[in-house]
């Protein structure tokens, strides 16, 4: 045969060879598996300490860049530092046997193959992982973190689960896992990263229209002419203070600030005294117990549930509270209920009244001075989607302020600082626990923020406030656009010895 022939065999040979190598390694999910990008955004830690806590559950991915524990030689590997546990008061961040939970949104879902982990641990504490979602979570692995500094090291965990969401539980804020790596392969197309670039920036609306004061009931009440919305301090147990039981009982009691006059017929609140002067915008911030649980001993900043032994991260377990929201809308709201299906303690039963439109549930239940009464974002949540609409009408027709009032709003319980990554946490759970996915504080968005520098009150200039809350008014906007922004509690205090005492100005 002629050598050009044998020259085209050759090839004709390595070409068909090659292709049927190739044919037998078609790339599948094993080969074509990819370290999973992970950002700031994706990451929501269910106990809320990353405003108050000292750390951020980010750190669980902020050195992903660094390292590649599927390739990289163990011996000149990067060695990841930096604990996603919370430092400052960790014990109420781990909320009974459920511990500190920190979920990841892949934003799509991943045939997710392995799970890397970089365990620095000094006690041997509980973890384990799951995938599915937020309704309905698998356990796909578990285990004990390591005991001592000779074993330190990464942990890999293999699996083959199709998920968007992964989360991982720890029993201990002694554990110590400072990186987690996971490789997968994407169902869908990747998105792009999230370039929002709106600024919300601050209102232009004129003063006369939004300025508010915080009081209890002014007993000066021409002193609040100039404010537009008056925020009242409330107790629960001034309105839901029947001694019974059985949340099926209760009658409450909407005559706090007020009376029936039966010469004049008609009811007579304080409060209408304050819409008179000011025609603005009044609501009531209510929080604590009932009087039944005050009277066993829980107090204001516990959690409102019907008895103390129910699951704080059920809404089922605020159907009273919810009862008594929705006669508080039916009565306070714009909106006529059949008065016959109002259970009150005081006569006649009245109905649309209107007074009021906005209703907060709470004041300040992100504290983390109470101790183990901490209210953690997953528990707060289940309390307000039973204060909002009965958890979707799953409490009954007369649970929640929009179920008696339609124009009825919900307020967020105001903020003890400028936490928008509490409020990143709420939106995520509504999305995922609830099945209309909304935000459920269509009536605001509330923080407190106090100009203080080293324990005492300084000037919003000297603090740089307008900067700080143009940024907190930019991040709210991108979370809810709908919703609009508060500062809730802001100024300082009439004593000279007051930590947030009146700064002199100089000039």
């Amino acid at each position: 045969m002629p050598n050009h022939a044998k020259t085209c065999l050759f090839f004709i040979w390595l070409f068909v060879s090659c292709g049927e190598a190739f044919r037998e390694k078609l790339p599948g999910r094993e080969s074509r598996l990819q370290k999973i990008t992970i950002t700031p955004d994706q990451v929501f830690d269910l106990s809320g300490y990353a405003g108050g806590g000292g750390s951020s559950p980010y750190h669980l991915f902020d050195e992903n860049a660094f390292v590649d524990p599927r390739y990289d030689n163990p011996g000149d590997a990067f060695i990841p530092v930096t604990n996603c546990q919370p430092l400052n008061h960790p014990a109420i961040y781990f909320h009974g046997a459920e511990g500190n939970r920190i979920v990841v949104d892949l934003r799509i879902p991943y045939a997710v193959r392995e799970i890397y982990l970089y365990d620095r641990s000094l006690v041997a504490d509980s973890c384990w992982i799951y995938a599915g979602n937020l309704k309905k979570w698998e356990k796909i692995s578990s285990f004990t973190t390591v005991s001592q500094t000779g074993s330190w090291g990464w942990k890999k965990i293999s699996l083959d689960r199709d998920t968007r969401f992964v989360m991982i539980r720890f029993s201990s804020f002694e554990t110590a896992i400072t990186e987690m790596v996971l490789y997968g392969v994407p169902l869908q197309p990747v998105p792009g990263p999230d370039h929002f670039s709106i600024h919300k920036g601050l209102t232009t609306t004129p003063l006369d229209q939004f300025l508010g004061v915080n009081y209890i009931m002014e007993t000066e009440p021409r002193w609040l002419m100039p404010f537009h919305y008056s925020r009242l301090y409330n107790f629960a147990l001034d309105y839901d203070n029947d001694t019974s039981r059985d949340e099926r009982l209760v009658r409450f009691n909407m005559l706090h600030y007020g009376y029936y006059n039966r010469e004049k017929g008609r009811y007579v609140f304080d409060i209408d005294t304050i819409q008179h002067i000011n025609q603005g915008n009044i609501w009531f911030s209510i929080r604590g117990v009932s009087k039944w649980m005050s009277d066993l001993g829980f107090s204001d900043k516990d959690r409102p549930m019907n008895h103390p032994s129910l699951n704080s991260e059920d809404p089922a377990s605020y159907s009273r509270h919810a009862a008594m929201m929705w006669h508080m809308a039916a009565f306070f709201g714009y909106h006529h209920v059949d008065t016959n299906l109002l259970s009150l303690s005081h006569e006649p039963r009245q109905s649309g009244r209107g007074s009021m439109s906005l209703y907060e549930n709470g004041n300040e239940e992100d504290a983390n001075w109470v101790g183990n009464k901490y209210c953690s974002p997953y528990e707060y949540f289940a309390q307000s989607s039973a204060d909002w609409d009965g958890d979707e009408g799953r409490l009954g027709a007369r649970s929640g302020i929009h179920a008696a009032d339609p124009q009825a709003r919900l307020m967020m319980s105001g903020l003890t600082g400028l936490d928008t990554n509490r409020v990143k946490v709420y939106k995520f759970l509504s999305e995922n626990l609830r099945d209309d996915h909304k935000f459920i504080w269509q009536g605001g968005i509330q923080y407190h923020y106090y100009a203080n520098r080293g324990g005492k009150g300084i000037s919003p200039e000297a603090d740089s406030m307008r900067w700080k809350l143009a940024r907190v008014a930019d991040c709210s906007y991108r979370l809810a656009p709908d919703v609009k922004c508060f500062l809730g509690e802001n100024g300082y205090d009439k004593s000279p010895l007051s930590w947030q005492a009146t700064p002199l100005i100089p000039g």
